[in-house]
């Protein structure tokens, strides 16, 4: 009777244990695409930035009425965007942080 009750427990443990590293290592995988994604963001993001320096060196642009309203509008977009994108870093670092204490 014992033995029995034993054996159940110890093959229920290893079963949800299997269970357990599955979906620890499905939310991983996840992570990591969500991060490749934000990283390739990121990237884009510090191109277009770039480009538009380069584009209005002299400042002809941002000066325009209609142009400039809309190269304004850029502007602070990815500003906004580097804003999250630093916060975000900021965030998984600290829980990198914590996850190794």
């Amino acid at each position: 009777m014992i033995t029995t009750l034993i054996t159940t427990i110890l093959c229920i443990s290893i079963i949800l244990n299997v269970l357990l590293y599955l979906i620890y290592k499905k939310m991983n995988q996840e992570n990591t695409v969500k991060n490749q994604y934000i990283i390739e963001i990121t990237k884009t993001i510090e191109y277009v930035d770039l480009k538009l320096k380069e584009v209005d060196l002299r400042g002809s642009f941002s000066s325009d009425d209609e142009v400039g309203f809309v190269f304004k509008e850029i502007q602070k977009l990815i500003r906004l965007l580097n804003i999250y994108n630093y916060n975000h870093n900021e965030s998984t670092t600290e829980e990198i942080t914590d996850n190794k204490k």
